[in-house]
Parts: C-alpha cells; structure tokens; sequence
C-alpha cells in the first residue's frame, strides 16, 4: 500500500500558528496528504505527559467553523533533539514538505529565522517552507513571492527536483521564483553563469 503523503508542522503546543495551520490544512486538503503536528520534548518530561488534547479541540473547532480545509491530521511527540528528530521523522515517513516560522524581531538574539529552523534547511532532504511570522496567509494564492535559498557555486538537481515536484503538486499556483545565493567576499559572480543556465534549463523542463 502506498504510503500517504505528510506535511510535517513541527509545533509548541503553548504556540501554534494560526497562519501555519491554516496553509498546512489547505495543502494537505489540495493533494490528500496528512497533516503531521510534531513536537519533541526534553529528557525531562515523558512523552505520555503530554495534553495535545486542548490544541485538538481547537482544530476541531477551527475545521467546524471552516477557518481550516477539513484534512487529515496526527499528533506525533518525540523526545530528544527538535531539529534531529524533526530530520529523522522526515527521511524515515515520506514527509512530502515541512512548514516551519521564522522569529520576529523581538524574539531572542533577533535571529532571522531561529536555529531549529536552520538547522533543519542545512540539512533536510525534503522541502521545507518557511513562512514569517504573522503573515497573512489563507492559501497558495497567497503566497505571491517563493525565494529558493540555493548555492550558484554547483548546480544541486536534488533540490530542484523536490522543490519543482513539490510545486507541480499544486498546477494552478502562479508565484514569481526569486533564487537566493550569499556570496562570500572576493568571490567572482561571474562563475555564477554556467549553473544559472542550468537552472533556467531545469525550470523550463518542469514548466
């Protein structure tokens, strides 16, 4: 049997964002995948302490309501390290993409978007979908700008190929494509051509 495809929210029950569940439960109504509420808890606390039961009631009230698509939807705890066992999850259960939030300015160290997050786009295999704060997101035509967080230094086809399979899930999302590399200092840009026309190439391929 074919396993279902998941949308892996990685949350803090005390913290859920409202624009987080409302994109994950429209994805996830869109291409019949399951949403994954994942959170991981310390050595100190045992996963059977846990009470997810207040947030399901308010997904149950919020999907009544129709302020969430009706999706499938699982709880999932894990004890020890977020972003390793975020990682583990993903490559071992067919998470199809992962929704994770950035920090707002006043949150600790003013870091863009939080070490969990990052650590998770260094090394995750899957995509993974950040979304600032606070924004006002109720679906895919929502989203009118994706930046792709890439290297023009060597031409990665893995991360187009998810990141072009992932987007051809939803045919009818229009979106301007703006593909960001951090240039280290001294560094030519004019080396940066031959994998530009490679991802010119890769994107017409999937258009």
């Amino acid at each position: 049997m074919e396993q279902k495809r998941q949308i892996l929210l990685p949350i803090d029950f005390s913290d859920v964002s409202d624009t987080m569940l409302t994109l994950a439960f429209f994805m996830a109504k869109s291409i019949d995948a399951t949403v994954t509420l994942f959170n991981v808890v310390d050595d100190k606390k045992k996963i059977s302490e846990v009470n997810f039961a207040p947030i399901s009631d308010i997904l149950e009230a919020k999907i009544k309501n129709g302020d969430l698509q009706k999706a499938n939807y699982q709880f999932v705890i894990k004890k020890g390290v977020p972003e390793a066992e975020i990682l583990k999850y993903s490559e071992q259960n067919g998470v199809f993409l992962i929704i994770m939030d950035t920090r707002v300015k006043q949150d600790k160290q003013q870091e863009l978007i939080g070490s969990i997050t990052a650590e998770v786009i260094d090394a995750c295999k899957v995509p993974v979908m950040v979304i600032p704060k606070g924004t006002p997101i109720v679906g895919m035509k929502d989203l009118y700008n994706v930046g792709l967080a890439t290297s023009m230094r060597k031409f990665d086809d893995l991360t187009f190929q998810n990141f072009m399979e992932f987007m051809n899930a939803f045919p009818n999302f229009k979106f301007e494509l703006t593909m960001v590399h951090i240039q280290e200092k001294g560094e030519d840009s004019s080396n940066y051509e031959k994998v530009m026309r490679q991802m010119d190439s890769y994107v017409e391929e999937f258009h």
